[in-house]
């Protein structure tokens, strides 16, 4: 998440985009002009490679004896840095 608002808070404004790709026989254009920040371009300009980024990530469940229950999330650079032990 934290990722993300990053990229939010960091892209660059941009104009409408202009969808009106159909003309009639006198040469008016058809079509929408859809606004960028509602747009699915925007979407997949933010989602784009996030996973990349962030890189390798570990959710680990610990159950104890109590009954009770730990969630923690680890980062890892490469899989191959994860031991188990269990």
């Amino acid at each position: 998440a934290k990722e993300l608002e990053h990229r939010i808070a960091s892209e660059k404004p941009r104009n409408h985009l202009d969808m009106r790709h159909r003309l009639d026989k006198d040469g008016k254009r058809y079509g929408r002009v859809i606004d960028y920040k509602s747009s699915e371009l925007r979407a997949v300009e933010l989602l784009d490679n996030i996973c990349n980024e962030l890189g390798s990530a570990l959710y680990i469940v610990n159950i104890s004896a109590s009954g009770r229950t730990t969630r923690v999330w680890w980062r890892v650079k490469e899989p191959a840095d994860i031991t188990w032990n269990g």
